[in-house]
């Protein structure tokens, strides 16, 4: 039993320095700047997205926002499906609303991917403050409000809460995880560690996004989200992340474990970029599963449920107070089997990465 308690004050250790950290960046963020003067020009890079683009856009149409400068640039990254003519569609009709063609690679230059698209996007947009996200999100009506009025003359990036919407049990069981995921993150920033971010909920200064070169600056990463993070603080410019709902924006979540596995697996490769940090957080997360296994080598049931009570209570501590501040109360009752499939996903994790090879969006990265 004292070789378990040891091993789990470990996992005590991360949630509290997680916990901390987001309670730190929660009060830091509760200040807005309403005066704001900052124009805004929101990126939308859209890849063979006909069944959702048209939402989105409409959504974005639908904002609030601080003062008349704003535009929308939409970049459809060589669709095969009708996204082009959806997107020509609508700009008929909403006139900030600017629309791109990438008809082919060749016209990223050397990058790839999502992160060519953005680079394009960037380099064709006018206004102070990049706004990012996915052509298959929708944002809530004060999104570009909220988050406009969290900019100030040190912050140079802001990143926010996605939202996965969803009936079935696998639907809530990644909604659960992305709170997890972006809690974690939060509270890295407010350590002073960012360690993660979503790019289809992204901010940044356009001057802060020249002054670190665009992505054709930074190394190529299958999650080109977390190295412009990486690239930002690296310079020394104040990061936000928000927790709060009217900041949010909410996505699909993806289909089949085909899919989520492919997901998670960009996820881990990319977060390799992270070091020792990466490092640290499987260690800690590792102590949970050694004193599990002690438990069942020792034969010691009271050890094993310990262990279960231990990870899903701390686990519970954590998210708490963002799924209140993002209105899902409602999947409480889903949280232990969702972080009892986390805890295998763990041990599949390692098993991803031994194929380098990427493939998402029909594209494939060889990383």
């Amino acid at each position: 039993m004292i070789i378990s308690i040891i091993l789990l004050s470990f996992y005590l250790f991360r949630t509290l320095i997680f916990k901390i950290g987001f309670e730190k960046q929660y009060l830091l963020n509760s200040a807005k700047n309403e005066n704001i003067s900052l124009s805004t020009s929101i990126l939308v890079p859209a890849r063979d997205e006909e069944a959702n683009v048209k939402t989105c856009i409409e959504s974005l149409n639908s904002c609030e926002y601080l003062n008349d400068k704003l535009e929308i640039v939409a970049i459809n990254d060589r669709s095969s499906d009708s996204t082009s003519d959806i997107l020509h569609s609508l700009a008929r009709n909403i006139d900030y609303l600017k629309v791109i063609d990438i008809e082919t690679d060749l016209q990223k230059g050397n990058l790839k991917g999502k992160a060519g698209a953005l680079q394009i996007g960037a380099s064709n947009a006018n206004n102070d403050i990049l706004m990012m996200t996915d052509a298959d999100c929708t944002v809530h009506s004060k999104w570009i409000k909220t988050i406009g009025s969290q900019f100030d003359k040190q912050t140079g990036l802001i990143a926010s809460f996605t939202l996965i919407k969803g009936d079935s049990i696998f639907d809530k069981i990644q909604a659960i995880e992305w709170l997890f995921l972006h809690t974690m993150a939060c509270g890295g920033v407010g350590m002073g560690l960012p360690m993660g971010c979503y790019g289809n909920n992204l901010s940044i200064k356009k001057e802060v996004f020249n002054a670190v070169g665009g992505y054709k600056n930074i190394k190529f990463s299958v999650t080109e989200d977390l190295a412009l993070l990486l690239s930002v603080d690296k310079l020394g410019y104040k990061i936000k992340y928000l927790c709060d709902f009217e900041s949010s924006v909410e996505t699909i979540p993806v289909q089949g474990m085909s899919e989520y596995l492919k997901q998670r697996k960009r996820w881990v490769l990319g977060g390799k970029a992270l070091g020792w940090k990466a490092i640290a957080f499987v260690i800690f997360s590792l102590t949970v599963w050694l004193s599990l296994v002690w438990g069942i080598y020792c034969k010691d049931l009271s050890i094993v449920l310990l262990t279960l009570f231990t990870k899903i209570f701390l686990d519970s501590v954590l998210i708490y107070k963002p799924l209140k501040e993002m209105n899902k109360l409602k999947l409480l009752p889903y949280l232990p089997f969702a972080i009892m499939f986390f805890m295998i996903m763990e041990l599949v994790a390692p098993f991803l990465i031994i194929n380098k090879k990427v493939v998402w969006k029909g594209q494939t990265f060889q990383t």
